[in-house]
């Protein structure tokens, strides 16, 4: 691992240079990036899985890789709404898109709201498999959740395109 603060333009031509820092570090790694002569093969940064890494990048987020904790799916999941119909809720309701956070919010309100109408008691909330809008749920012993799977997209023409696992899609910024 390099600091990027000493990180040469010759030493990240055609290697794959993965940005993990704040947000506007990320971001400002990515401008830096973006303006040396050879560009690294592969690009990725943690920030590159948030509709404003791409606002505020335009094209200089094109063919970034990023973690993408969420993707508005219209598979119906066994607890609370699809990601879709959550999506289209809070766009009618807000006029913008929702945050991985405001989908997260959505989905543990779901989740407690089934819990206690299923009458579960804590030990049965921690052997709960289900779904819900973000995907799988599963704690484990330790209370983690681990049900949940992180994606990856790929900047491209403004959009984050959804890369893993043969998934189609993209979030556009209009």
């Amino acid at each position: 691992m390099v600091s990027v603060s000493s990180l040469t333009a010759a030493e990240a031509a055609g290697a794959a240079l993965l940005v993990v820092g704040r947000f506007q570090e990320d971001v400002a790694v990515v401008r830096r990036v973006r303006g040396w002569p050879r560009a690294p093969a592969l690009l990725g940064a943690v920030a590159a899985g948030l509709p404003a890494f791409g606002e505020q990048l335009g094209g200089a987020a094109e063919d970034v890789l990023g973690p993408l904790q969420w993707w508005p799916s219209w598979r119906r999941p066994k607890v609370g709404p699809s990601g879709a119909d959550f999506a289209g809720r809070y766009r009618r309701r807000t006029g913008r898109e929702p945050s991985y956070v405001a989908a997260q919010a959505a989905a543990a309100g779901y989740l407690g709201h089934a819990a206690h109408r299923q009458g579960l008691a804590a030990e049965t909330v921690r052997r709960w498999r289900t779904s819900r809008l973000l995907g799988g749920f599963a704690l484990d012993a330790g209370w983690r959740q681990v049900g949940h799977r992180v994606r990856t997209i790929r900047w491209q023409h403004n959009q984050m395109i959804l890369v893993d696992h043969g998934a189609t899609g993209a979030l556009g910024l209009d």
